[in-house]
């Protein structure tokens, strides 16, 4: 655990370097060869497209992906999902009860397969593209979102079947304790994005 965070803050770190030697770059070979294509981060442009674009730098699919990952990982953890279907590839044995909620689980994943084929793999379906392909298609653009959703639907129906999740409040926490466990992300993609749109910016 110490080597991951070690790991994290050194890759913040990295990256903020760099972010800082674009910066110092871009101003210095736009002041000294201003006929280069080049774009100086520090310029009036490039001031106003760092303040004025930097919710847009954040607000892309990776974070969508990012944020619902999140949750997705943290439900299959927090209803014991995950242990559940370890013990089974372990040979470990389980309680009837427990048996009982990853067959509840497996007929909501069959159910899902069944709509998914529907929607996808069959002649005209609503789901292909417009030239009838699977890539590119709503499909390959939402597959992301619909894993995430499978997994939050089959971890939920899990736990509130073995009584992991016992009301209410225990359902809304394994929404939102996979947020807690992917905090340490979080700086490292606000420092990457920050850093491809400066790129972008100086050099293309």
């Amino acid at each position: 655990m110490m080597h991951r965070k070690q790991v994290l803050a050194l890759s913040a770190l990295t990256l903020l370097l760099m972010f800082i030697c674009v910066i110092v770059f871009s101003w210095i070979v736009s002041s000294v060869n201003p006929s280069l294509p080049i774009r100086s981060m520090i310029s009036e442009e490039g001031v106003r497209q760092f303040m004025g674009g930097f919710a847009y730098c954040l607000a892309s699919p990776l974070l969508v992906w990012l944020v619902l990952c999140s949750i997705a990982w943290g439900t299959f953890r927090y209803s014991g999902f995950c242990d559940a279907i370890l013990c089974v590839y372990r040979g470990s044995p389980i309680t009837y009860r427990e048996k009982h909620a990853l067959i509840i689980s497996a007929i909501f994943f069959i159910v899902f397969c069944i709509v998914i084929i529907s929607l996808t793999f069959v002649p005209h379906a609503v789901l292909l593209g417009v030239t009838g392909e699977l890539c590119p298609s709503a499909f390959t653009a939402g597959a992301v979102p619909l894993f995430a959703f499978i997994v939050i639907v089959l971890s939920l129906s899990y736990g509130i079947s073995c009584g992991k999740l016992g009301d209410l409040y225990q359902v809304y926490k394994s929404l939102y304790v996979g947020i807690k466990m992917s905090a340490s992300l979080w700086p490292i993609y606000i420092f990457v994005m920050q850093l491809y749109f400066a790129v972008v910016f100086v050099f293309f």
